[in-house]
């Protein structure tokens, strides 16, 4: 509803069953709609699954989302009717048994679009839905693949395929040599062999099954000896020396016998496969994987390609092995015979291995594998045979894989953000980007957010933020920061500093604020910026901080201009901020209650005079001082936030006269022992210090107004001594390193 009560849309809410497959399966792992993730999980077993993605689509200003409870049936033999398709349909009502349906219970489908989106699903099968109730040879029936995908043991498909009454061929198990097919999933679970398709009965099943042959390189064939059903994977591996052996006093007729030319040979072997993370079959999860034999590209001076589409597979890897092979079998110049021989072949199915031995065709140890059989009769005693050199007894050939990026399309999904940074916004940050909220009252406090973008295809976040046990509130939407890490450790008043990890630099203007977050925040300007070179100038401590060393790899923030976030809501000193960015794509928004939370501590920032800027010793820069001996000198130089306004005054600039009122405390610190050793409470730019003994001093210096303190302090760290002792060792430079309450992650 708009205001006033006018009506900008509707939503849609609509009951749906939806039936996946024959059942039960063993999980179903995702509900898309609209070729995107409602839902995603691992849901093993009939029950209810809670739909909450209302702006899969883009919320109610687009076109919605999905929200609801699905009752997944997974069509067991105890199974009984859906309570809500009963409510609906009538007390008659089917049960659905054997098949895995999915019932979607009357929830919110779409906004402003009265037509549903076309919903999937991916399941998991290996070992539920086995006739009987349980699955043959179970522990390799699933084969988890490299992307951490499960496929199934093409030798269980084939096995089920044969023997299943319902949608297989229906033989008895007995009809299977187990001892066989136990040896050949053994194989292929060892080689990582696991498939993902799906069979239509658009298929017969016996096509279905060469198509498995086609895939793992098998041949299913009935034993001569035994009758039983064997499957025989067309590997190397073999003792030459055990093959049975085809020679002179064997063969009756010679008919062919002949090598393949290279010339129009295949040289290039692409497969297309798919990849169910990205899409699956039907939602556009198809990759492709090229392999090249250099050698025959070379001799034969053009590219000669055969693609062929394995949907089954589902990574990259597999598909390359399963390339490599079919190159190596359509790339080499192979020898063919057909010949008739004696009954020595009596017991040769399609897929045997010999060795042939024929001097007169200059033929000697050439392992053959039998490609067709014609076995006669008994009488006539000759059988026709085919076969064809076995490319496994050939030396190894190198075969180079076209590149492969390894490159996964991004998620178009909203990304959770792991870069972001929420503080108290200081005055400069209210006067630059909330002036209507001046004059502030004295506790008063704003938050100030920075979130950098998680991909490129996020394109802004949502504000939402609340003080806890208050329900969140959106506020508007923010604009992603652009930021990076700091390659090499600087000093405090290094300025020229080099990036790396850079996000959205380019979007970075000069005389604008960046932040730098180490044990101490640290604002900054931005003098220059080249997101080419990854090269930055800047100036050192402006508005209320002090510059302060950070290591290698602290990130910056750059927050100026619209990169910046505040819900614009006054809070005050004592309260705790809770701010939830939520990021926005093309394709929805990230749930709210999936977004990290960000707690920001209120302390009453913007009130807090501006510290004191450029502390020196007797003249000389706080950092460049080591060693100290007698009565010393320390100034400093004043800053006002009032009169400063948005400026970003760095550290060097001359003194800006301060706001009225404004004194200053200096405590001198035995850093050994941390013991004040004295105060001293200035109104000027200077004070003189003398201990009277020896110590390794540390000095802090604060600004002071009304009773409240600057947010941050100069400190300096040196050793002093007594004009007339003897010097010490030690001595340092540094900076406030106290915690402040501002919160960053990444």
């Amino acid at each position: 509803m708009g205001g006033g009560g006018q009506v900008t849309g509707y939503q849609y809410w609509l009951g749906l069953h939806f039936g996946l497959c024959h059942g039960p399966v063993d999980s179903l792992l995702e509900i898309r709609c609209g070729q995107r993730t409602a839902w995603s999980g691992n849901q093993a077993s009939s029950g209810f699954i809670s739909v909450n993605n209302p702006n899969l689509f883009g919320g109610d200003k687009r076109e919605g989302g999905v929200k609801g409870t699905a009752a997944l049936m997974m069509g067991e033999s105890t199974q009984v009717a859906n309570a809500y398709l009963t409510s609906k349909q009538g007390a008659i009502q089917p049960a659905y048994r054997g098949v895995t349906t999915l019932v979607w219970q009357g929830g919110q489908i779409s906004s402003n679009n009265p037509y549903p989106k076309p919903w999937s699903f991916r399941v998991r099968r290996a070992t539920a839905g086995w006739q009987g109730g349980s699955a043959w040879y179970s522990a390799k029936a699933a084969i988890t693949l490299s992307s951490g995908v499960v496929g199934m043991n093409p030798a269980h498909i084939v096995y089920e395929a044969l023997t299943n009454s319902d949608w297989g061929l229906g033989y008895p198990a007995a009809q299977i040599d187990t001892v066989n097919f136990q040896a050949a999933a053994d194989q292929l679970y060892s080689e990582g062999f696991g498939l993902c398709l799906l069979w239509s009965r658009m298929d017969t099943i016996e096509a279905f099954i060469q198509s498995i042959m086609d895939y793992i390189d098998g041949v299913l064939v009935s034993s001569r000896t035994t009758g039983l059903f064997q499957l025989m994977l067309l590997r190397g591996g073999y003792s030459i020396p055990s093959l049975p052996v085809i020679g002179p006093d064997n063969v009756l007729e010679m008919q062919q016998f002949d090598a393949a030319t290279i010339n129009g040979a295949t040289n290039e072997v692409v497969i297309t496969y798919n990849d169910p993370r990205v899409g699956g079959i039907t939602y556009g999860g198809k990759q492709a994987v090229a392999v090249q034999a250099l050698g025959a590209v070379q001799a034969q001076g053009v590219v000669v390609t055969q693609k062929t589409d394995y949907p089954g597979i589902a990574t990259a890897d597999l598909a390359l092995r399963v390339a490599q092979r079919e190159l190596a079998k359509l790339s080499t110049a192979l020898k063919h015979v057909q010949m008739k021989v004696d009954r020595t072949a009596w017991n040769f199915i399609p897929g045997s291995l010999f060795v042939l031995n024929f001097p007169a065709y200059g033929i000697s140890q050439m392992v053959m594998r039998v490609a067709t059989l014609d076995f006669g009769t008994v009488a006539k005693g000759e059988i026709q045979l085919a076969a064809i050199q076995d490319v496994f007894s050939l030396p190894t050939a190198s075969y180079v894989a076209a590149p492969v990026t390894g490159w996964t399309p991004p998620s178009s999904s909203p990304a959770v953000p792991t870069l972001y940074l929420g503080l108290e916004a200081s005055y400069r940050d209210i006067d630059h980007n909330l002036a209507s909220a001046l004059p502030l009252p004295a506790a008063a406090a704003y938050v100030y957010v920075a979130v950098a973008r998680p991909n490129g295809l996020q394109l802004n976040w949502q504000f939402w933020s609340y003080v806890s046990p208050a329900t969140p509130v959106k506020h508007g939407v923010g604009h992603f920061t652009p930021t990076a890490q700091i390659a090499a450790s600087i000093g405090p008043f290094d300025t020229a500093i080099t990036l790396n990890s850079g996000i959205d630099l380019s979007l970075v203007s000069t005389a604008t604020q960046a932040i730098i977050v180490d044990t101490q925040i640290e604002v900054v300007r931005v003098d220059a910026i080249d997101p080419v070179a990854m090269t930055a100038t800047i100036a050192r401590g402006c508005v209320d901080t002090v510059p302060a060393a950070h290591a290698a790899g602290s990130r910056i923030f750059f927050l100026d201009g619209p990169y910046g976030g505040s819900d614009q809501i006054q809070y005050f000193s004592g309260e705790t901020v809770d701010v939830a960015p939520a990021t926005v794509t093309g394709w929805g928004v990230l749930p709210e209650a999936s977004a990290p939370v960000i707690p920001i501590a209120m302390i009453g920032r913007a009130n807090m005079p501006y510290p004191p800027a450029y502390m020196t010793i007797n003249g000389t820069r706080f950092d460049l001082v080591s060693t100290v001996t007698g009565a010393f000198t320390v100034a400093w130089r004043e800053r006002n936030r009032l009169t400063q306004a948005d400026q970003l005054i760095d550290q060097t600039a001359a003194t800006v006269t301060p706001e009225t009122g404004t004194s200053y405390v200096l405590k001198v610190y035995d850093n050994g022992t941390n013991t004040l050793l004295t105060t001293y409470t200035p109104s000027g730019t200077s004070q003189v210090v003398n201990v009277g003994a020896n110590y390794t001093l540390r000095l802090e210096l604060q600004s002071i107004r009304g009773g409240v303190t600057s947010w941050q302090k100069q400190i300096a760290i040196f050793t002093f001594t007594n004009a007339s002792t003897g010097i010490l060792t030690e001595a340092s430079a540094n900076l406030d390193t106290e915690s402040s309450s501002d919160l960053y992650t990444e």
